[in-house]
């Protein structure tokens, strides 16, 4: 069994995965150590406060790259991917310029959510700009397998706002503690992106002509046309259900709900936007080579699950329990939001990359498809939960729910696309689930029969 693993590692891909997943799984230390502290330091409503300024800001960032960062890694060579490198930061910093001066003059004429985020509503172009420069010079580092420089960024990024977050908290800056945390992490991890990148594309930048990037921009246009959309779609079905529960609660649910999303994504969704890098940058190799690709999405996916379904299924079981212990019996709600959701972040986590295979196969107009039933979803599902239900609680339960079904669903499809049997793929799902959960589900029933309820 250990020469197995000895030999696992071995392969690149398997090597640069570990760099970059250790790297993640090490910039989220900080943040989880921290967050007893946090939540005794601010209240629901600024993570409310914080959530919703988040969802804003990562909305719009999808635009204003027009996705073209997603094409860094498809040219064969490396001045193209400098090239469309170029062309995704110009574009993120220009939107954002123009952004700005749109706040800035019809700023009374703006409706926002949430209007008591009052002067950092002026901030939010700079959080656009941030965003969008980092996504692309990750996807160049990515390019060019400087894994361990994205791990150390993510790193930077967590520490300083963490240590942000911490120090205002304590000074009693309110929700503002938060947000400055937030673009201070995201300001110091693109400079460190920066330079890294600078470091890695010295000896060709010279050879940048405005000419090839223009080509680039037509040879890849159906990603602002058609991806863009996608992305756009995407972002809403995942950003808006902080609108809407803004809307039709109150900040506190905004906050359980913020709260238990920070514990089950920020791990598992920068731990799967890591694997997924490196998948994205192996197949992008494979892509005319089925059987490859085929094998590669295979091992992968096992993987997937055995990574996935223990820390998932220890929250479906004692959520509650533990967010109650650690965050304090205030945020118990917050663990039963965790516990519903847990199901639905687990099949997030296994399929997210995954999903590159649409961008590599440029299969846009399913994306499209998928994320307008994703959204759709997930808005009638708040919906009809708030007025229906009439219960935070079972509103979140029925958004985990409906989720869980639909990235089921996708993940099956994903998988088709490589040509794998999906009858066969139902049952070896179905024996990975239930062998790694197993130890906690008779843990479960072991305290249930000694303790009862």
């Amino acid at each position: 069994m250990i020469n197995k693993f000895k030999s696992l590692f071995k392969d690149e891909f398997y090597k640069n995965i570990l760099t970059l997943a250790s790297g993640t799984a090490l910039a989220q230390v900080i943040p989880i150590i921290i967050s007893p502290l946090l939540t005794r330091l601010y209240t629901p409503e600024d993570f409310g406060f914080l959530a919703v300024f988040l969802s804003i800001a990562t909305i719009v960032s999808i635009l204003i790259t027009g996705r073209y960062e997603l094409t860094i890694l498809l040219p064969k060579e490396n001045i193209k991917g400098l090239s469309l490198t170029i062309l995704s930061v110009v574009l993120s910093l220009s939107i954002s310029l123009m952004l700005f001066l749109v706040i800035l003059l019809f700023r009374n004429n703006i409706i926002i959510v949430g209007s008591e985020l009052g002067g950092w509503f002026y901030v939010l172009p700079l959080s656009f700009g941030l965003l969008g420069v980092s996504q692309s010079l990750n996807y160049w580092l990515n390019r060019n397998k400087k894994f361990k420089s994205i791990a150390i960024s993510k790193v930077v990024k967590n520490v300083a706002n963490s240590i942000v977050s911490l120090g205002l908290g304590f000074l009693k800056f309110g929700y503002s503690g938060l947000i400055f945390g937030l673009i201070l992490g995201q300001l110091v991890s693109s400079i460190f992106l920066f330079i890294d990148s600078y470091k890695s594309s010295s000896g060709i930048f010279h050879k940048i002509r405005f000419l090839e990037i223009k080509k680039l921009a037509i040879r890849y246009k159906d990603f602002p046309k058609i991806n863009l959309f996608s992305a756009i779609l995407n972002s809403l079905s995942i950003e808006l259900p902080v609108v809407l529960l803004t809307f039709y609660f109150n900040p506190v649910v905004v906050g359980f709900y913020a709260l238990s999303q920070r514990i089950l994504q920020a791990p598992m969704g920068l731990i799967g936007s890591s694997i997924g890098q490196v998948y994205f940058q192996k197949v992008s190799e494979q892509a005319d080579d089925i059987e490859s690709l085929k094998s590669t999405t295979l091992i992968l996916y096992k993987q997937l699950i055995r990574l996935g379904a223990l820390p998932m299924s220890i929250l479906f079981f004692f959520a509650p329990s533990l967010f109650s212990f650690v965050f304090g019996e205030e945020w118990r709600e917050a663990g039963n939001y965790a516990q519903v959701l847990s199901l639905w972040i687990l099949f997030v986590f296994i399929s997210s990359p995954l999903s590159n295979l649409l961008t590599i196969l440029e299969k846009h107009k399913q994306s499209v498809y998928f994320n307008l039933v994703l959204l759709i979803s997930r808005i009638s599902s708040i919906i009809i939960g708030a007025l229906f239900l009439e219960s935070g609680y079972l509103t979140i339960l029925l958004y985990g729910i409906v989720g869980a079904l639909i990235w089921l669903v996708f993940t099956f499809y994903l998988l088709s696309l490589v040509e794998l049997k999906i009858i066969e793929i139902i049952k070896l799902t179905f024996v990975l689930l239930l062998k790694w959960s197993s130890p906690v589900i008779c843990v479960w029933l072991l305290i249930k029969f000694i303790y009862g309820n």
